[in-house]
């Protein structure tokens, strides 16, 4: 049983950073946000774990943030939490084994 299962930690960095507009279509238009309220920097520790049957592996993951910071007022998460499946296939087979 154990030898299906895996464990990973990840940490992860993400910036993001502000929005930018062409100055020639801002004069058209009005925008519905301010632009200097986007982008964003953060840290995550992320734990996942995964069971694998035969060429079907399922897993979750879930990332904790331990540093956040959004510019001016945002929506932010404070978790995130995936869960899915993959599939793992082969294009060819070693000699011997099927």
């Amino acid at each position: 049983m154990f030898k299906r299962l895996g464990v990973t930690l990840q940490l992860k960095g993400e910036w993001i950073d502000n929005m930018k507009y062409n100055e020639n279509l801002y004069n058209l238009g009005y925008y519905t946000f301010d632009v200097k309220a986007t982008g964003m920097k953060q840290i995550t520790i992320a734990p996942q774990l995964s069971y694998t049957i035969k060429d079907i592996t399922i897993y979750a993951v879930s990332d904790f943030p331990l540093y956040q910071y959004v510019t001016k007022r945002q929506v932010a998460s404070q978790y995130f939490y995936t869960i899915g499946f993959a599939y793992r296939f082969l294009t060819y087979t070693e000699a011997g084994k099927k």
